[in-house]
C-alpha cells in the first residue's frame, strides 16, 4: 500500500491525484490499514472531497468492528455538519 500512496501523490492533476487517493482510502479501510487512509486523506486537495472520503471510510471502519479508528477518520472532516451525521453513525454502531 505504501507504494500506491507515494505513487498517487506524484500525480499533478488534483481531481486525478483525489480520485488515486480515494481508491487507496477505500482499499485501506478493507485491509484494516486506518493509518494509511489518514496520510491519504491528509494529502487531498479538496476539503469537500476529502469530507466525502473520510465519511464513507470511516463509516467503512465502524462495520468492520474497528469504531476507535473510524472516531479518528472522522474527526478529520471539516464540515461540523457532516461530521456529526458520522460521528452519530459510529456510535449507533457500537454494540
Amino acid at each position: 500500500m505504501p507504494q500506491k500512496l507515494e505513487a498517487a501523490l506524484k500525480i499533478t492533476n488534483p481531481e486525478s491525484r483525489d480520485e488515486a487517493l480515494r481508491r487507496i482510502c477505500n482499499e485501506s479501510a478493507t485491509q484494516r490499514q486506518p493509518d494509511v487512509a489518514k496520510q491519504a486523506l491528509e494529502k487531498m486537495s479538496k476539503p469537500q472531497v476529502r469530507d466525502d472520503v473520510a465519511a464513507g471510510v470511516a463509516k467503512l471502519f465502524a462495520r468492520l468492528g474497528d469504531t476507535e479508528s473510524a472516531g479518528q477518520l472522522a474527526s478529520m472532516i471539516s464540515s461540523q455538519e457532516i461530521k456529526d451525521r458520522v460521528l452519530a453513525e459510529i456510535a449507533r454502531s457500537v454494540r
